[in-house]
Protein backbone atom coordinates (compact mmCIF):
# COMPACT_ATOMS: atom_id res chain seq x y z
CA UNK A 1 0.00 0.00 0.00
CA UNK A 2 2.82 2.43 1.09
CA UNK A 3 4.76 1.65 -2.68
CA UNK A 4 1.03 2.26 -4.36
CA UNK A 5 0.69 5.78 -2.25
CA UNK A 6 4.20 6.76 -3.74
CA UNK A 7 3.76 5.88 -7.00
CA UNK A 8 0.55 7.62 -6.79
CA UNK A 9 2.45 10.56 -5.25
CA UNK A 10 4.98 10.65 -7.95
CA UNK A 11 2.33 10.11 -11.15
CA UNK A 12 0.22 12.82 -9.77
CA UNK A 13 -2.36 10.62 -9.21
CA UNK A 14 -2.78 11.97 -6.13
CA UNK A 15 -4.69 15.44 -5.25
CA UNK A 16 -1.12 17.36 -6.54
CA UNK A 17 2.23 15.75 -8.06
CA UNK A 18 4.26 15.64 -4.88
CA UNK A 19 7.83 14.31 -5.22
CA UNK A 20 8.57 14.24 -1.44
CA UNK A 21 5.24 12.53 -0.60
CA UNK A 22 6.52 10.16 -3.40
CA UNK A 23 10.08 9.80 -1.36
CA UNK A 24 8.54 9.48 1.92
CA UNK A 25 6.09 6.78 0.99
CA UNK A 26 8.77 4.63 -0.66
CA UNK A 27 11.14 5.03 2.05
CA UNK A 28 8.63 3.53 4.36
CA UNK A 29 8.57 1.00 1.82
CA UNK A 30 11.86 0.65 1.37
CA UNK A 31 12.84 0.03 4.89
CA UNK A 32 10.35 -3.24 4.75
CA UNK A 33 12.37 -4.53 1.96
CA UNK A 34 9.92 -3.37 -0.87
CA UNK A 35 12.19 -4.23 -4.10
CA UNK A 36 10.73 -1.29 -6.02
CA UNK A 37 10.81 0.86 -3.93
CA UNK A 38 14.05 0.33 -3.01
CA UNK A 39 14.95 0.63 -6.62
CA UNK A 40 12.71 4.13 -7.43
CA UNK A 41 14.22 5.19 -3.94
CA UNK A 42 17.45 4.92 -5.88
CA UNK A 43 16.01 6.72 -8.92
CA UNK A 44 14.83 9.57 -7.16
CA UNK A 45 18.16 9.99 -5.32
CA UNK A 46 20.48 9.47 -8.94
CA UNK A 47 17.89 12.59 -10.81
CA UNK A 48 17.18 14.76 -7.50
CA UNK A 49 13.86 14.55 -6.75
CA UNK A 50 15.15 13.37 -2.72
CA UNK A 51 15.92 16.51 -1.10
CA UNK A 52 19.34 16.14 -3.18
CA UNK A 53 20.83 14.85 -6.10
CA UNK A 54 23.25 11.94 -4.06
CA UNK A 55 24.94 9.32 -5.96
CA UNK A 56 25.94 7.95 -2.87
CA UNK A 57 22.70 7.42 -1.75
CA UNK A 58 21.21 6.22 -5.01
CA UNK A 59 23.75 3.33 -4.51
CA UNK A 60 23.06 2.39 -1.28
CA UNK A 61 19.11 1.72 -2.66
CA UNK A 62 20.46 0.04 -6.02
CA UNK A 63 22.16 -2.41 -3.80
CA UNK A 64 19.42 -3.22 -1.35
CA UNK A 65 17.48 -3.60 -4.43
CA UNK A 66 20.10 -5.57 -6.45
CA UNK A 67 20.79 -8.02 -3.62
CA UNK A 68 17.08 -9.09 -4.10
CA UNK A 69 17.31 -9.81 -7.92
CA UNK A 70 15.71 -6.50 -9.04
CA UNK A 71 16.91 -6.40 -12.58
CA UNK A 72 17.01 -2.91 -13.25
CA UNK A 73 18.52 -1.89 -9.88
CA UNK A 74 21.50 -4.64 -10.85
CA UNK A 75 22.21 -2.98 -14.64
CA UNK A 76 21.83 0.47 -12.86
CA UNK A 77 23.99 -0.04 -10.12
CA UNK A 78 26.42 -2.05 -12.86
CA UNK A 79 26.71 1.51 -14.39
CA UNK A 80 27.64 3.28 -11.32
CA UNK A 81 30.47 0.58 -10.74
CA UNK A 82 31.35 1.07 -14.41
CA UNK A 83 31.46 4.75 -14.14
CA UNK A 84 32.86 5.08 -10.34
CA UNK A 85 29.78 7.11 -9.71
CA UNK A 86 28.84 7.03 -6.26
CA UNK A 87 30.86 4.54 -5.36
CA UNK A 88 34.93 3.28 -6.63
CA UNK A 89 35.24 2.49 -10.33
CA UNK A 90 35.32 -1.42 -10.55
CA UNK A 91 34.82 -2.64 -13.95
CA UNK A 92 34.98 -6.16 -12.76
CA UNK A 93 32.05 -5.71 -10.45
CA UNK A 94 29.87 -3.90 -12.84
CA UNK A 95 30.86 -7.24 -15.36
CA UNK A 96 29.33 -9.28 -12.92
CA UNK A 97 26.15 -7.20 -12.47
CA UNK A 98 25.59 -6.63 -16.12
CA UNK A 99 25.61 -10.72 -15.98
CA UNK A 100 23.00 -10.94 -13.42
CA UNK A 101 20.58 -8.96 -15.37
CA UNK A 102 21.60 -9.78 -18.59
CA UNK A 103 20.65 -13.50 -17.32
CA UNK A 104 16.98 -12.31 -16.57
CA UNK A 105 16.46 -10.98 -19.91
CA UNK A 106 18.10 -7.20 -19.61
CA UNK A 107 18.31 -5.76 -22.82
CA UNK A 108 20.50 -3.31 -21.84
CA UNK A 109 22.65 -5.26 -19.59
CA UNK A 110 23.14 -7.37 -22.32
CA UNK A 111 24.47 -5.05 -24.76
CA UNK A 112 26.90 -3.38 -22.20
CA UNK A 113 28.22 -7.12 -21.31
CA UNK A 114 28.77 -7.46 -25.02
CA UNK A 115 30.68 -4.53 -24.81
CA UNK A 116 32.72 -5.05 -21.89
CA UNK A 117 33.49 -8.43 -24.15
CA UNK A 118 34.20 -6.34 -27.31
CA UNK A 119 37.13 -4.49 -25.10
CA UNK A 120 38.22 -6.30 -22.12
CA UNK A 121 36.91 -4.21 -19.90
CA UNK A 122 36.31 -6.15 -16.56
CA UNK A 123 36.58 -8.96 -18.37
CA UNK A 124 38.76 -10.95 -20.93
CA UNK A 125 38.00 -10.31 -24.65
CA UNK A 126 36.09 -12.88 -26.41
CA UNK A 127 34.19 -12.47 -29.70
CA UNK A 128 31.77 -15.47 -29.50
CA UNK A 129 30.00 -13.97 -25.93
CA UNK A 130 30.15 -10.06 -27.49
CA UNK A 131 28.10 -12.08 -30.47
CA UNK A 132 25.81 -14.03 -28.50
CA UNK A 133 24.95 -10.79 -26.41
CA UNK A 134 24.41 -8.70 -29.05
CA UNK A 135 22.04 -11.10 -30.56
CA UNK A 136 20.01 -12.00 -27.24
CA UNK A 137 19.39 -8.10 -27.13
CA UNK A 138 19.07 -7.52 -30.92
CA UNK A 139 16.48 -9.94 -30.76
CA UNK A 140 14.42 -7.59 -28.30
CA UNK A 141 14.41 -4.81 -30.79
CA UNK A 142 17.43 -3.03 -29.11
CA UNK A 143 18.67 -0.95 -31.71
CA UNK A 144 22.28 -0.08 -30.32
CA UNK A 145 22.60 -4.64 -30.13
CA UNK A 146 20.89 -4.25 -33.77
CA UNK A 147 23.34 -1.89 -35.23
CA UNK A 148 26.20 -4.49 -33.80
CA UNK A 149 24.69 -7.38 -35.60
CA UNK A 150 24.41 -5.54 -38.74
CA UNK A 151 27.72 -3.71 -38.24
CA UNK A 152 29.36 -7.48 -37.86
CA UNK A 153 27.49 -8.80 -40.92
CA UNK A 154 28.87 -5.81 -43.06
CA UNK A 155 32.34 -7.28 -42.19
CA UNK A 156 32.48 -10.82 -41.28
CA UNK A 157 33.85 -12.19 -38.54
CA UNK A 158 35.23 -15.58 -39.47
CA UNK A 159 32.82 -18.26 -38.43
CA UNK A 160 31.03 -16.38 -35.98
CA UNK A 161 29.11 -13.84 -38.29
CA UNK A 162 28.56 -14.23 -41.93
CA UNK A 163 29.53 -11.18 -44.10
CA UNK A 164 25.93 -10.22 -45.82
CA UNK A 165 25.89 -6.79 -46.61
CA UNK A 166 22.26 -7.00 -47.37
CA UNK A 167 21.55 -8.99 -44.04
CA UNK A 168 23.69 -5.64 -42.63
CA UNK A 169 21.42 -3.28 -44.52
CA UNK A 170 18.04 -4.95 -43.55
CA UNK A 171 19.10 -4.55 -39.82
CA UNK A 172 20.06 -0.56 -40.29
CA UNK A 173 16.84 -0.25 -41.60
CA UNK A 174 15.34 -2.02 -38.86
CA UNK A 175 17.28 0.01 -36.34
CA UNK A 176 17.32 2.71 -38.37
CA UNK A 177 13.17 2.69 -37.97
CA UNK A 178 13.82 3.08 -34.04
CA UNK A 179 15.53 6.56 -35.16
CA UNK A 180 19.10 5.17 -34.20
CA UNK A 181 21.44 8.01 -35.67
CA UNK A 182 24.65 5.59 -36.87
CA UNK A 183 22.00 3.17 -38.43
CA UNK A 184 20.18 5.87 -40.14
CA UNK A 185 23.85 7.27 -41.81
CA UNK A 186 25.05 3.39 -42.49
CA UNK A 187 21.40 2.80 -43.99
CA UNK A 188 22.54 5.65 -46.26
CA UNK A 189 25.50 5.29 -47.21
CA UNK A 190 24.25 1.11 -48.77
CA UNK A 191 21.29 3.69 -50.90
CA UNK A 192 24.18 6.05 -52.06
CA UNK A 193 26.13 3.26 -53.03
CA UNK A 194 24.43 0.60 -53.93
CA UNK A 195 26.04 -1.61 -51.31
CA UNK A 196 23.65 -4.23 -49.55
CA UNK A 197 20.73 -2.21 -50.95
CA UNK A 198 19.11 -0.85 -54.43
CA UNK A 199 20.73 2.06 -55.19
CA UNK A 200 18.47 5.29 -54.28
CA UNK A 201 19.75 8.59 -53.57
CA UNK A 202 16.38 10.14 -52.67
CA UNK A 203 16.02 7.69 -49.99
CA UNK A 204 20.03 8.30 -49.30
CA UNK A 205 19.15 11.79 -48.67
CA UNK A 206 16.40 11.37 -46.14
CA UNK A 207 18.30 8.94 -44.22
CA UNK A 208 21.46 11.21 -43.83
CA UNK A 209 19.16 14.22 -43.33
CA UNK A 210 17.54 12.02 -40.29
CA UNK A 211 21.09 11.88 -38.91
CA UNK A 212 22.12 14.70 -39.30
CA UNK A 213 19.41 16.32 -37.75
CA UNK A 214 20.59 14.74 -34.65
CA UNK A 215 24.19 16.19 -34.82
CA UNK A 216 25.43 12.92 -36.60
CA UNK A 217 28.80 14.13 -38.05
CA UNK A 218 29.45 11.98 -41.15
CA UNK A 219 25.88 12.03 -42.22
CA UNK A 220 26.08 16.06 -42.03
CA UNK A 221 29.07 15.48 -44.48
CA UNK A 222 27.33 13.24 -46.88
CA UNK A 223 24.28 15.41 -47.04
CA UNK A 224 26.26 18.82 -47.27
CA UNK A 225 27.79 17.02 -50.15
CA UNK A 226 24.59 15.32 -51.47
CA UNK A 227 23.33 19.41 -51.19
CA UNK A 228 25.88 20.56 -53.60
CA UNK A 229 25.85 17.77 -56.24
CA UNK A 230 21.79 18.39 -56.62
CA UNK A 231 21.97 14.56 -56.16
CA UNK A 232 18.90 13.03 -54.05
CA UNK A 233 17.69 16.23 -53.27
CA UNK A 234 17.61 19.63 -54.88
CA UNK A 235 20.73 21.72 -55.17
CA UNK A 236 21.49 23.94 -52.62
CA UNK A 237 25.12 25.40 -52.40
CA UNK A 238 24.17 27.34 -48.82
CA UNK A 239 22.27 24.01 -47.68
CA UNK A 240 25.57 22.44 -48.55
CA UNK A 241 27.70 24.66 -46.64
CA UNK A 242 25.09 25.13 -43.54
CA UNK A 243 26.00 21.45 -43.44
CA UNK A 244 29.50 21.24 -44.07
CA UNK A 245 30.40 24.08 -41.34
CA UNK A 246 27.77 21.44 -38.61
CA UNK A 247 30.20 18.72 -39.82
CA UNK A 248 33.56 20.68 -39.57
CA UNK A 249 32.45 22.02 -35.99
CA UNK A 250 32.76 18.49 -34.91
CA UNK A 251 35.91 17.94 -36.63
CA UNK A 252 33.80 15.28 -38.96
CA UNK A 253 35.35 12.98 -41.62
CA UNK A 254 36.23 14.97 -44.86
CA UNK A 255 34.09 18.47 -43.86
CA UNK A 256 37.43 20.30 -43.38
CA UNK A 257 38.69 19.59 -46.86
CA UNK A 258 34.82 20.42 -48.16
CA UNK A 259 34.47 23.33 -46.61
CA UNK A 260 37.62 24.78 -47.70
CA UNK A 261 36.56 23.70 -51.11
CA UNK A 262 33.57 25.50 -50.40
CA UNK A 263 35.05 28.72 -49.64
CA UNK A 264 37.49 28.65 -52.68
CA UNK A 265 34.31 28.56 -54.99
CA UNK A 266 32.64 31.42 -52.84
CA UNK A 267 35.60 33.65 -52.96
CA UNK A 268 35.85 32.90 -57.01
CA UNK A 269 31.84 33.44 -57.30
CA UNK A 270 32.49 36.97 -55.60
CA UNK A 271 35.76 37.92 -57.80
CA UNK A 272 33.54 36.84 -60.91
CA UNK A 273 30.21 38.98 -59.42
CA UNK A 274 32.95 42.26 -58.77
CA UNK A 275 34.25 41.97 -62.24
CA UNK A 276 31.35 41.65 -63.72
CA UNK A 277 29.65 44.81 -61.57
CA UNK A 278 32.92 46.97 -62.75
CA UNK A 279 32.45 45.83 -66.49
CA UNK A 280 28.88 47.21 -66.57
CA UNK A 281 29.87 50.70 -65.10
Amino acid sequence: AQFELAICHAEGRSPTQDNAGAVRFYVQAAKQGHRDAQFELAICHAEGRSPTQDNAGAVRFYVQAAKQGHRDAQFELAICHAEGRGEVKDDAEAVWLYTQAAEQGHAHAQLSLGQSFVWGTGVAKHFGEEVRLYRQAAAQGLAPAVFGIASLHYLGLGTLVARNRAESARLWRQAADQSHALSQCKLARCCMLGDGAAHDLADAARLFRLAAEQGNAEAQFWLGFLCKCGKGTTRDMAEALRWYQAAAAQHGKGASWALAQLDVLYEKGMREVARYAAASD
